[in-house]
């Protein structure tokens, strides 16, 4: 015996749950989606972030602004302009910048131990040369990578 819905109207509960199991199953989706642009996104920043702080640093060697050479310093989290030959992390006119969140670097490939890339007055040429190649810390795997040529001038890959 079937009983009709006879001026009934509304949904049903199954239909109910299978709408909701619907709009969170593509919530999830939008939200992994907008995850991966975003630290995508970051790594990029970062990138820029460093090829910025290089090249300045070159260009106020190069102007030979307060007579003394600039370089950065590079940690697995910030990027330090500093002025003189060596860095010091007490120096009062460094300027740290952070990489955005979940970016780090994960590996030095220079000529020398340091992390500090010094520009030489008049050239802005380096002897601290190689990559320095930044992470998303949740997918390793995704990288970009800054190479420091011996002229000082960056690409980056």
């Amino acid at each position: 015996m079937h009983m009709a819905r006879a001026g009934k109207k509304g949904f049903t509960l199954i239909e109910v749950v299978i709408s909701l199991g619907i709009v969170v199953l593509l919530t999830s989706f939008a939200y992994r989606a907008f995850n991966s642009y975003r630290e995508s996104n970051n790594l990029l920043r970062a990138v820029d972030i460093a090829a910025g702080n290089l090249s300045k640093a070159r260009v106020q060697t190069l102007l030979s602004k307060g007579s003394v050479a600039y370089g950065v310093h590079f940690s697995s989290t910030t990027i330090t302009l500093f002025q003189g030959s060596t860095y010091d992390a007490a120096t009062t006119t460094n300027v740290v910048t952070d990489l955005p969140p979940l970016i780090e670097i994960s590996s030095f490939a220079l000529a020398s131990t340091s992390r500090d890339i010094v520009f030489q007055r008049l050239t802005g040429d380096v002897s601290n040369t190689g990559t320095i190649t930044f992470h998303i810390i949740r997918d390793p795997a995704k990288t970009h990578q800054i190479t420091i040529g011996s002229s000082g001038l960056t690409e980056v890959k």
